[in-house]
């Protein structure tokens, strides 16, 4: 409940100083400022209202159309931005949506050499042709992002979420083509990383990921003490999709186990 407290009082500092800058006289200047605030008053809401409430929705809509406005389509602003139009998509389940919208942050991309926002489409992409029972695309997003990631001469390096993100889909990919060792090194492989991220948001994205994978083997102990794992932490840091996730996995193992008690 601290991290909800927080936001919000950032959201009614950020609402106060975007009321500030619509009183000034507008300039390129007060534009950037504009979008820099509204950008943070979409992650504020989205965290107070969740993905799928409408004002969120219309906030990101209002962000994007001052990026149209300003013209910057190559700061980090622009990657918050069109991640979220289509992560609101993806929550309400608009899977062609969110593949209008992976295609239209692709194209951006390459018209203004945006990495991080190529970079970004490309997990995505991963993502919603998963959804969409595509997995050999879910694959080949999944396997540029990870290539094209470590080919930074720059010496950048993806975050661990987004590595994480990508080897998630792979491994179910794989799982579900029954390609059983790829998917198991990759398992082996979040449940490593996930010892050494401490990160709270980390931690539940990489436990419902392990979830599934062991969901999808029917190891049912396995799936047990995971789900419980990630109900607590999502529990205590508020991430309610997760919590939602986790009670499922919790339901799927306690009834297949129970089952099994009794047959």
């Amino acid at each position: 409940m601290m991290r909800l407290s927080a936001y919000g009082k950032a959201a009614t500092l950020i609402k106060k100083a975007l009321g500030f800058l619509k009183d000034m006289p507008q300039s390129s200047e007060t534009r950037r400022e504009t979008l820099y605030f509204t950008v943070r008053l979409c992650i504020c809401y989205r965290d107070i209202k969740g993905w799928g409430d409408p004002e969120v929705e219309w906030l990101y809509d209002q962000a994007w159309n001052l990026c149209v406005e300003k013209q910057d389509f190559e700061n980090i602003d622009i990657v918050i931005v069109l991640f979220g139009k289509w992560t609101i998509y993806l929550v309400k389940l608009e899977l062609d949506r969110c593949l209008q919208q992976v295609q239209k942050n692709f194209e951006m991309a390459e018209k203004y050499g945006n990495r991080n926002l190529r970079l970004n489409s490309l997990i995505s992409a991963a993502n919603t042709y998963f959804w969409l029972g595509d997995l050999e695309k879910t694959c080949e997003y999944g396997e540029l992002f990870l290539s094209e990631a470590a080919m930074d001469s720059a010496g950048n390096s993806p975050s661990d979420l987004d590595s994480l993100f990508a080897n998630m889909f792979l491994m179910l990919a794989e799982q579900l083509q029954g390609k059983k060792e790829e998917a198991k090194l990759r398992y082996l492989q979040i449940q490593g990383d996930k010892a050494k991220n401490k990160d709270a948001f980390y931690q539940v994205v990489a436990g419902q990921a392990l979830c599934w994978y062991t969901w999808g083997e029917e190891d049912w102990d396995a799936l047990y003490g995971l789900a419980m794992e990630l109900m607590q932490t999502a529990e205590k840091y508020n991430f309610c999709c997760y919590l939602g996730i986790g009670k499922m996995f919790y339901g799927a193992a306690f009834y297949e186990k129970s089952d099994n008690e009794v047959n």
